[in-house]
Parts: C-alpha cells; structure tokens; sequence
C-alpha cells in the first residue's frame, strides 16, 4: 500500500495531499492518507483537534482512510509516568474520534532506560520494565479488533472521554472511557439500537492498576452503571 504525505505534523499535510491528488497520475497509486502528530504539545492533546478535523474532511473527500502513522513522547523527563500514559490515550482517542482515523501507530515500542518508551530495556540489557504507557494504549490496542468500526458515542461531562467500537466479524461492543479530570465519577451509560451483550468486562489502567480486570457489569434496562476513578482510562468489554 502507498500512504502520502507522511508528513511529521497534521499541519502541512493538506498542501501535499492536494499536490498528489491534483495530479492524476500520481493520484491512482496513493491508497491511504497518512501523518504524525509531532505538531502538537504531547501533554496538551486538544490542541490538536481542528487539525484532525481537517485531515478527517480530506480522508473523507477523497475517499480514503486516515492513518496516525507515528508519535510518541521525545522527551526524557516524564517518560515512564502515569502522566505520559494518559496523555497517550488522549492522543489515541482524539485521533481516532476527531479525525476519524483507522490506524495508530505508536513510535518507540522499546528502548533504553530513561528514554520515553512502552518497554525500558536496562542498559545491560539484563532486564526490563513495562511502563504506564503500554497499558494506556492496551487499553485500546487489545479490545478494539481489526474488522472494527467505531460507533457514535458521547459523554455531558467535558471531563470524561468516551469512544465506542463493535466487532463486524462477532458483534462483539468495546467502550473506552478517559477520566481527565482529579475526581470519580459515577458513569450511566445508556445503550442504544444494538444487540448488546448483557455482561461487560471492566478492564482499567490508573496509577494503581495496569489494564486489569476490575470486574463485571450486567448490563440492565438498557443501562451500564459504573464508578470510574480520576485520571483513568476504563475499557468495557461485552
């Protein structure tokens, strides 16, 4: 498959991509749209969210899909905290809602001690260390399987993110919910116009806890009810 522009940031990816698909030649070859998002500040992740609104409006005029190539955290002071995993799962979200992508691509899968990274190899290479960014992206990565398409889903609390994916291949519902905010907050998730499994599987990555099993919801009268701790990332699983 041929992606263009590959671009490091969403910023510039227009102007190439109205370059290649201007010219017919080129055009019939290009099968994906894809970038980075080195172009937005890894902690502040909103900011870029008009940026991938554009790429999602020209993946949709153009009739491709979107791909988040590469991106992680480059730098060393706050690699390996909860507060570089949170704000990878926020990447990931508004990637995938905001700009509608298919894809996600995470750089740095493995590297040295000190080094922004989701495994830390020691430097004696005697060892390693998984960090709380491997399991925020395992929060989506594991559940959310190919063949998926994400469904409409939203949240009346600014500080809770949510996104919401089913399997084509068994029906199979994936609910991934950020908590951003300092405080719990007790969750009533309505279900709609699905053949919805009637038990979830809780799975949770907080400062505690790493993409564990938390537990079952029944799901009741159309109604999911659970307590999602702060700054947590929750998947349901049904």
């Amino acid at each position: 498959r041929i992606l263009i522009p590959e671009t490091a940031g969403l910023s510039n990816a227009p102007k190439y991509i109205n370059a290649i698909m201007s010219d017919p030649d080129a055009a019939q070859y290009v099968d994906v749209f894809a970038c980075h998002l080195y172009d937005v500040g890894y902690f502040t992740p909103d900011e870029g969210i008009p940026k991938l609104k554009t790429m999602a409006e020209y993946a949709a005029r153009y009739g491709k899909p979107f791909w988040q190539t590469e991106y992680s955290y480059l730098k060393s002071d706050k690699a390996g905290t909860f507060e570089e995993a949170i704000a990878a799962a926020r990447h990931i979200h508004n990637t995938l809602t905001f700009g509608n992508a298919s894809a996600y691509f995470v750089w740095s899968l493995f590297w040295i001690e000190g080094s922004p990274t989701l495994i830390s190899i020691s430097r004696d290479r005697s060892s390693y260390k998984v960090n709380p960014v491997f399991y925020a992206v395992k929060q989506y990565s594991k559940f959310i399987t190919p063949g998926s398409r994400r469904i409409y889903s939203s949240s009346n609390n600014p500080k809770i993110l949510v996104s919401s994916y089913i399997s084509e291949e068994n029906g199979k519902a994936t609910i991934i919910i950020i908590n951003t905010g300092k405080n719990p907050v007790s969750l009533k998730i309505c279900l709609r116009n699905m053949p919805f499994k009637t038990l979830f599987q809780e799975y949770r990555t907080s400062r505690s806890e790493s993409c564990l099993l938390v537990g079952e919801i029944e799901l009741s009268n159309n109604y999911l009810e659970t307590l999602i701790p702060p700054e947590s990332i929750t998947t349901l699983v049904g």
